[in-house]
């Protein structure tokens, strides 16, 4: 029986391993990669850049594995070694964070220790310029340390001066430099054109942080088919709303719109397109997006070839969500994608329309994880009723999601694609805290929605309820977004 210095000693080694596998690609990158030069991995201390060919690089497949690995590892090896009642301490006051980083986010600090630099902003700054107001600078200065100490920013010098790093960067809203008062803008308009990211983290940091204080409470008054309730115990309200809490809750609607728009980088490398050969479907194929919001995906598909076969496109949503679909369009899409695409309004828990019964696939992408177990069979079984008799092999259903590994070793090997670990022993058989969003969004689903993300063998008996067979699983590297293909 080997020792527990071993295994430690095993962990040290995969890091090592991957640590020596990044110098590699960094400083001897692909020749036929147009960063084809030596690099240096992105610096923690320094701002995020997503445009650099440093950062770009660490969404390719070999990068991405490395990674994966060295934060399994580490994270694995500090469990390992810590006294279990500091690490149990850890995780039952870790609330404390996404407290302190709903204040960063939205007390206007990102603005301006993004113009300030590397030398920083003091904390007396920052409380003078809060938008709702000045606040208490010794004790913002106490919230800023907690975050200073998970890595999340700098403390640059005494005196209570702190700095954005590469992880903070991620916040900043409108990249190009801006006057100071950008940190004074009204809530309503903070997130207008802005990558999302900053919209995510307050979206998170406020009311999915709420709701999941509530867990147990949603497990025991809230049986799963039940979804008369679609909201959080945490969200109920018992009063009329007054007029500052409407605003509140518009804020927040808008808010959440942006985010969504934030959480683009979940699929991994190559996104959609890991899910089938789509330039292998017969010309003139017809593609039904269901539940498919504005279009995005379908748009990717016309762009990436798709519109050469002579594809068509029909994104299927609620109508205030197809206006919004129509309107994007118009703006930012050239006429030849316009014309193979319709947006229609569709309410997917009922029957599909005769005229769009067997295209060559049925699209869900992040839809199912919205919906408990009987509603999603519903949707499902919309689908397959609408599916050709005598013709079941034209039809393709494609279920984009994230696809959740058991924590040990599994096996799924029924299904194309499908692995026993992710990662090397002693590593988790999921990769850990590497792959740990994905999990956090399934909680999330769960608290707030009465839903959740899905093991592939939930997805596949899922699927067979509502008469589809599930044949492959695929995924981007450094993500467990998965695409399922299943047929009648």
């Amino acid at each position: 029986m080997r020792s527990v210095i071993h295994e430690l000693r095993v962990l040290q080694g995969i890091v090592g391993e991957a640590l020596d596998e990044l110098e590699e690609l960094y400083t001897n990158p692909p020749q036929d990669d147009a960063r084809a030069k030596a690099m240096d991995f992105p610096s923690l201390n320094k701002m995020y850049d997503p445009n650099t060919a440093e950062e770009a690089m660490t969404a390719t497949p070999e990068v991405a594995r490395a990674i994966s690995l060295i934060v399994a590892a580490a994270s694995q090896l500090s469990a390992s070694v810590q006294h279990p009642f500091l690490t149990i301490c850890d995780a039952a006051t870790a609330y404390h964070l996404p407290a302190c980083l709903r204040v960063f986010e939205a007390c206007g600090a990102v603005e301006l220790m993004k113009e300030a630099g590397e030398k920083g902003v003091s904390i007396e700054t920052i409380a003078e310029n809060c938008p709702g107001g000045k606040v208490d600078s010794r004790r913002l200065a106490h919230i800023f340390r907690l975050l200073a100490t998970h890595h999340i920013i700098i403390e640059v010098s005494p005196g209570d001066v702190f700095a954005l790093n590469r992880i903070s960067g991620c916040l900043v809203t409108h990249p190009e430099p801006s006057p100071a008062s950008a940190a004074l803008r009204k809530p309503e308009d903070k997130y207008v054109d802005t990558n999302g990211i900053a919209a995510y983290i307050g979206l998170c940091t406020d009311e999915l942080f709420k709701a999941s204080a509530y867990l147990l409470e949603s497990l025991l008054v809230r049986p799963q088919y039940e979804m008369d309730e679609e909201c959080s115990p945490a969200h109920k309200i018992e009063a009329e709303e007054t007029e500052s809490e409407e605003r509140e809750q518009e804020f927040r609607l808008a808010r959440f719109g942006r985010a969504m728009t934030g959480t683009t980088s979940i699929e991994g490398y190559g996104g959609i397109w890991n899910a089938l050969d789509w330039l292998a479907l017969p010309k003139g194929s017809l593609v039904v997006d269901v539940g498919g919001g504005i279009g995005s995906t379908s748009v990717m598909l016309a762009r990436g070839g798709m519109k050469d076969m002579g594809a068509r496109f029909i994104v299927q949503d609620r109508g205030a969500v197809c206006k919004l679909g129509e309107e994007v369009c118009t703006v930012f899409f050239s006429c030849a994608i316009i014309k193979l695409m319709m947006i229609v309004e569709h309410d997917f828990f009922t029957p599909q329309p005769e005229h769009l019964k067997g295209p060559a696939v049925y699209l869900l992408r992040v839809v199912l994880h919205d919906w408990a177990d009987p509603l999603c069979r519903k949707i499902l079984l919309r689908l397959r009723q609408a599916v050709i008799p005598g013709k079941e092999d034209e039809t393709k259903l494609v279920i984009a999601e994230f696809v959740l590994p058991l924590a040990c070793n599994t096996d799924d090997g029924v299904v194309d694609g499908a692995v026993k670990s992710l990662a090397p022993p002693p590593l988790l058989a999921n990769l850990g805290k590497a792959n740990a969003s994905a999990y956090w969004m399934d909680l999330t689903m769960q608290c707030v929605f009465n839903s959740q993300e899905r093991t592939l063998r939930e997805l596949v008996d899922l699927a067979l309820s509502a008469g589809w067979k599930v044949k492959t699983v695929r995924r981007g590297a450094g993500s467990l977004f998965s695409y399922v293909v299943a047929e009648p």
